[in-house]
């Protein structure tokens, strides 16, 4: 009995307790008659008071944030408005060089046509040249006794039989030498 008494002298003081206590809203009092009643309102009341500090409000935090999305949106428009203004330069320059470029491509065309021409040419006649070359060395050796001075005067002195001999001996037969003509036809 002991323990019942102590549960009902336990609610009984609460209750007393309870009607000290000063409510805010009196309808609420009266409503309030038990004790479980009442502790339920002051744990919703403390949560709601608690409730109220752990609830964040970040409206500088999310201005702030709007303002800052809004100027990057702002520079990704303007880099966007950059990029196509330099695509559509850079295809109107190309369009431009492309008509400035192509009769120079085929300009060039021609003239490396015209440099390979004039490399056979070129070698051509060095093949030519040093055929000559060595005719010139042929017709020196065969003359070489007779272009010395003093065997030219010693030619002289002596009759002019022996000197029409000496060039009927040695006759030149003259190479087939090459029309420049005949090469830029080429």
């Amino acid at each position: 009995m002991s323990s019942n008494s102590s549960s009902n002298l336990n609610e009984n003081d609460f209750s007393s307790e309870f009607q000290n206590i000063d409510l805010e809203d009196d309808e609420k009092k009266e409503q309030l008659t038990r004790p479980s009643e009442y502790l339920d309102y002051l744990s919703k009341q403390l949560m709601n008071d608690y409730a109220k500090y752990f609830q964040l409000r970040p409206t500088a935090q999310i201005e702030e944030l709007d303002e800052l999305l809004e100027n990057l949106l702002t520079h990704m428009e303007e880099f966007y408005g950059l990029i196509e203004q330099i695509r559509n330069n850079g295809n109107q320059y190309l369009d431009q060089f492309s008509i400035i470029l192509f009769p120079k491509i085929e300009e060039c065309r021609k003239l490396f046509a015209f440099i390979d021409k004039l490399e056979r040419i070129v070698n051509h006649v060095s093949i030519q040249v040093s055929l000559m070359e060595r005719e010139v060395s042929k017709a020196e050796k065969m003359m070489g006794a007779k272009t010395s001075k003093v065997k030219k005067l010693l030619s002289i002195l002596t009759s002019g039989s022996q000197s029409s001999e000496s060039q009927s001996k040695f006759q030149y037969i003259p190479q087939d030498i090459f029309k420049t003509e005949d090469l830029l036809k080429m």
